[in-house]
């Protein structure tokens, strides 16, 4: 995977506790390609639809009494081709979900790195945000599946846990790409969220 090899050239570059991270995520490679294997089980998409593309915290508008997401002209870094591509809903369910964490996370870098919190209160800190951001992919999940969209997956639970796993992981593996083609100072954060995902995958069925 291209982010994974990106990573293995710039271990030198971060600290101690960064390279354990970094070699922890490395060795579990051949795990990931296996799980992301699964999407390929019969029936596990369920329908495609005409997804937002770029869905994350930034495109949803508050005006203190609704909500409005905007910007539905999908991911510019994407040729409009790809934009236009049917994918599952999972897609951009996923997307959200990485929004919070990436979220929670960069809210405890920006602090460490203003001198607010001590860089040794990372580890701390960083399960407190994954802590929050758990509990708001939740409560997310919970009101996408009470509302009529839920009709929409046409996919049983187990599938569609399957799917925010894999997206979970594509998902992150850009980001990680993304944060290493700059200075690496964001690489934490998906890479985190690469972990915890494989974390709590379930054993795959044979």
């Amino acid at each position: 995977m291209e982010s994974l090899e990106a990573l293995k050239s710039k271990v030198a570059g971060v600290s101690s506790q960064g390279q354990q991270d970094v070699l922890k995520l490395i060795e579990r490679q051949a795990e990931t390609l296996t799980r992301l294997k699964e999407i390929y089980r019969p029936g596990a998409q369920g329908v495609r639809i005409r997804c937002h593309g770029r869905y994350h915290l930034g495109e949803v508008l508050h005006t203190g009494k609704d909500l409005f997401i905007i910007d539905f002209e999908g991911d510019p870094a994407r040729a409009a081709s790809e934009r236009r591509i049917k994918r599952a809903p999972a897609y951009d369910l996923a997307s959200m979900i990485f929004s919070f964490h990436s979220a929670a996370l960069s809210s405890v870098g920006r602090r460490i790195e203003s001198g607010v919190v001590a860089p040794e209160k990372w580890s701390e800190l960083e399960q407190w945000g994954e802590a929050w951001a758990g509990w708001a992919a939740v409560a997310f999940l919970k009101g996408y599946l009470a509302s009529d969209q839920r009709e929409v997956l046409k996919i049983s639970t187990k599938d569609l846990d399957l799917l925010l796993n894999c997206h979970l992981i594509d998902r992150s593996a850009k980001e990680l790409t993304e944060a290493l083609r700059g200075s690496g100072s964001t690489a934490a954060i998906p890479m985190g969220v690469w972990t915890n995902t494989l974390g709590h995958w379930s054993e795959p069925e044979d």
